[in-house]
C-alpha cells in the first residue's frame, strides 16, 4: 500500500512540465499557470453558488442534478490546478488518477442529467405558469362571484319562505274560522230540523 502511494504521490522517475520551457519561455509558463489558476478558483467558486442555491431554496427540484454538477466542477478545476503542479512536481500518476476521477464523475453527471431531461422538459415554462395562474384567479373570482349570487338567492328564498310561512298560518287561521263557521251552520240547521218538527 505504501508503494502505491509512494508512486502515487511522489514524481518518480518523471520530470517536471517546466524543464521543457526554460529559460527562454517562463512568459509563456506564467501565463498558462494564470490561466490554469483562474480556470481552478472559477470552478471552486460556481460549485459554491450552486450548493448556496440549493441550500436557499428548498423548493428546486432535481437537487442532486445540482450536488452532481458541483462534484464535475470541482473535479474539473482540480485537473487545472494538476496542470500547474506539475510544472514543478511532476506527480503524474495523481494528475492521472483526478483526470480518471473527473471523466467517471463527468459521464455519471451526463447519465444523470439524461435521466432529468425528461422531467425538466416537462416543466412549466412562466409564461405557462403566468397563465395557469391567471385562469386560477379568473376561476376564483368566477366561483365568489356564484357564491355571492347563491348567497343573494338564499336570501330571496328566505324572505319568500318566511311569507309562505306567514300566509300559511293567515290561511290556516282562515281555515279554522271557515271550519267553526261551519260547524256553527250544522248546529244551527240541527237545531232548525228540530224546531220545525216540535
Amino acid at each position: 500500500m505504501i508503494d502505491i502511494l509512494r508512486t502515487i504521490f511522489t514524481p518518480g522517475n518523471f520530470e517536471p512540465h517546466i524543464v521543457h520551457f526554460i529559460p527562454d519561455n517562463m512568459g509563456l509558463v506564467w501565463f498558462m499557470v494564470a490561466g490554469n489558476a483562474l480556470i481552478a478558483l472559477s470552478y471552486t467558486l460556481i460549485p459554491i453558488a450552486l450548493l448556496y442555491l440549493v441550500r436557499k431554496r428548498k423548493d428546486i427540484m432535481f437537487t442532486p442534478i445540482f450536488f452532481l454538477f458541483a462534484a464535475f466542477i470541482v473535479l474539473c478545476g482540480l485537473t487545472h490546478v494538476m496542470h500547474i503542479m506539475i510544472f514543478w512536481y511532476p506527480a503524474y500518476w495523481l494528475e492521472a488518477i483526478v483526470l480518471a476521477l473527473t471523466g467517471v464523475i463527468s459521464i455519471f453527471t451526463f447519465f444523470a442529467l439524461l435521466y432529468v431531461l425528461p422531467l425538466a422538459l416537462k416543466l412549466k415554462t412562466p409564461k405557462e405558469l403566468e397563465k395557469i395562474n391567471t385562469e386560477l384567479f379568473a376561476e376564483i373570482e368566477n366561483r365568489k362571484q356564484a357564491e355571492e349570487e347563491l348567497k343573494q338567492k338564499n336570501q330571496k328564498f328566505e324572505i319568500v319562505n318566511k311569507e309562505i310561512l306567514e300566509k300559511s298560518g293567515e290561511l290556516e287561521k282562515m281555515n279554522k274560522l271557515i271550519v267553526g263557521r261551519e260547524l256553527k251552520m250544522l248546529e244551527l240547521k240541527k237545531e232548525i230540523d228540530e224546531l220545525k218538527r216540535k
